[in-house]
């Protein structure tokens, strides 16, 4: 791949005790990886996770491509810790920390107890990924969370965002900016407010979200309940 010199490829990863890759430095491509119940005897961790350092001008860690990985089951194990924190917290594709121009691209994640998808302070596109039943656990969360003020996405689109659970928005805004979206699937069954920008008082249907965003014109609701 042009311009990448770090390549994980072609793996098959099981029952990680904390993240299943994880990337700390540039130019780095991961795809076609399978990658089932990372997170197993850790929280806060993920599939994949992208660690960047320092702001997002001066960051180590830029140009990533996550493309093709089947992530499943991201378990977020929190046995032992304190009561008040003591609710799964597993991510499939996890980018933190400054991490500056990463795409994320035709994944499929699947029944991650926290999110299945998090930029955090951190850049990129999001591009064909398809989010099913992701945020089983009790946080009230996204198939796709975008947080942190610095956090902005240039593009999202062709993407499936399914949520199942009660407490299971599609896409969750919380400080995050999305500069263009289109021809998604926001689909949730069972809850009508599905998309939140700012928590639970920023709760919107996909048409209000149409509307207050100016996005995803060409996108779709579930057109079942």
């Amino acid at each position: 791949h042009s311009g990448h010199h770090n390549q994980v490829r072609l793996n098959r990863i099981s029952r990680t005790g904390y993240n299943g890759v994880d990337v700390f430095g540039p130019h780095t491509v991961v795809e076609y990886n399978h990658i089932v119940e990372p997170c197993f005897s850790k929280g806060d961790c993920g599939g994949i996770r992208v660690f960047g350092n320092g702001n997002l001008a001066t960051t180590t860690v830029h140009d990533i491509v996550l493309r093709s990985n089947i992530i499943e089951n991201s378990v977020g194990n929190v046995e032992g810790v304190k009561t008040e924190y003591r609710q799964p917290f597993g991510l499939g594709l996890y980018i933190d920390h400054y991490s500056r121009d990463v795409e994320t691209i035709d994944n499929t994640v699947l029944h991650s107890t926290f999110t299945g998808l998090l930029y955090q302070n951190s850049t990129g596109a999001i591009t064909g990924n398809t989010l099913y039943n992701n945020a089983t656990g009790i946080h009230y969360t996204g198939q796709v969370n975008l947080a942190g003020a610095p956090t902005d996405i240039d593009s999202m689109s062709g993407n499936i965002l399914f949520g199942l659970a009660d407490n299971a928005w599609t896409l969750a805004l919380d400080g995050g900016t999305l500069s263009s979206s289109d021809h998604n699937y926001f689909f949730h069954p069972f809850v009508s407010k599905h998309i939140a920008t700012g928590g639970w008082d920023g709760r919107k249907t996909f048409d209000e979200w149409r509307s207050w965003s100016g996005q995803d014109a060409g996108s779709h609701d579930n057109w079942y309940e």
